[in-house]
């Protein structure tokens, strides 16, 4: 592949370069709103993933509140029979459920 010599006005860095006082205030600018915006972007991002996971917290506590209430309802059945039926129950694994879509 040949080499492609790009004039020097065209090389890395060279646009960056303010050619006036206002110019470079005026990029200042830019920069210091592309960096605010970012900053912003990420500390939203940041929220809703903490928000998310403790959601996420609260249902595993509350599911194994019930998990353990549902236990020691069943631990106190007054027939072994009947507390190693409702234990097994409680311990089975949840039915597989099919979506039915339409034809």
């Amino acid at each position: 592949m040949p080499h492609l010599a790009l004039p020097p006005a065209y090389r890395l860095g060279h646009a960056l370069r303010p050619s006036t006082a206002r110019d470079a205030r005026r990029l200042a600018l830019i920069l210091a709103g592309v960096a605010a915006m970012v900053v912003l972007g990420l500390l939203a991002l940041f929220q809703s993933v903490v928000r998310e996971s403790v959601h996420q917290a609260q249902l595993r506590h509350e599911a194994t509140a019930r998990h353990s209430a549902a236990t020691w309802r069943c631990t106190g059945q007054r027939s072994l029979r009947l507390r190693d039926l409702c234990l097994a129950e409680l311990n089975a694994p949840p039915p597989q459920v099919t979506l039915l879509t339409p034809p």
